[in-house]
């Protein structure tokens, strides 16, 4: 009985958080209506994103009966659909393929794993399809060899990934720090016709 009462204690919480944050960005997008700037409505919106990337793991926390763990591949499911209503050009046909492995993470990785992906798909709208009228992001999550290993790729024009760019870039600076909070590493590779980022982090938890 005690531990049932923690339980739903604990999925109180979850919920109550994530409503909170839903909040907090209600709040911000109203703010938005009253700037005229569009550099600080672009960047209201990209917190926003990275609010609501947190607010789905605890969602995704009370959702799931262990109150432990976060299924990757739904998770990522809401992440890219919130994602594309929020940074999507009607316009554009922006195609993202995703095949991703039965893998839960708990809290203490979920979280930097969200990030990472919100920072990395975010970053595609932002940059990869400016001059595009159609594009496509590959999202691929497998457990190899005791790791976890992330690739992502897209097919729009690249950029150099260096410590200039990280000067003028908090989202290239986030991806590593994200990459760093996982114990993990990453590589960047950039073609004629694709960007791709692959990371690596151990499928044990040692955070």
């Amino acid at each position: 009985s005690s531990l049932s009462e923690r339980e739903i204690l604990l999925s109180e919480i979850h919920h109550r958080v994530k409503n909170n944050l839903a909040v907090v960005t209600a709040l911000m997008e109203l703010q938005a209506f009253y700037i005229a700037d569009k550099k600080i409505i672009e960047i209201l919106k990209e917190s926003q994103s990275r609010i609501k990337s947190i607010a789905l793991l605890h969602e995704k926390l009370y959702e799931n009966k262990s109150l432990k763990e976060v299924d990757v591949l739904s998770y990522t499911t809401e992440l890219i659909h919130f994602i594309k209503q929020s940074f999507g050009d009607k316009e554009k046909s922006i195609q993202i393929h995703t095949n991703i492995d039965k893998i839960t993470l708990e809290m203490s990785r979920a979280m930097p794993f969200g990030l990472l992906l919100n920072e990395l798909i975010t970053n595609s709208y932002k940059y990869a399809f400016q001059l595009n009228q159609k594009g496509n992001i590959w999202i691929n999550v497998a457990e190899k060899n005791q790791n976890y290993e992330l690739e992502y790729k897209d097919d729009g024009p690249g950029f150099e990934f260096n410590e200039e760019a990280k000067t003028t870039s908090l989202g290239l600076n986030l991806i590593e720090s994200f990459c760093i909070q996982l114990n993990g590493t990453f590589e960047y590779q950039q073609s004629d016709e694709y960007l791709v980022f692959k990371f690596k982090f151990p499928s044990l938890n040692t955070i």
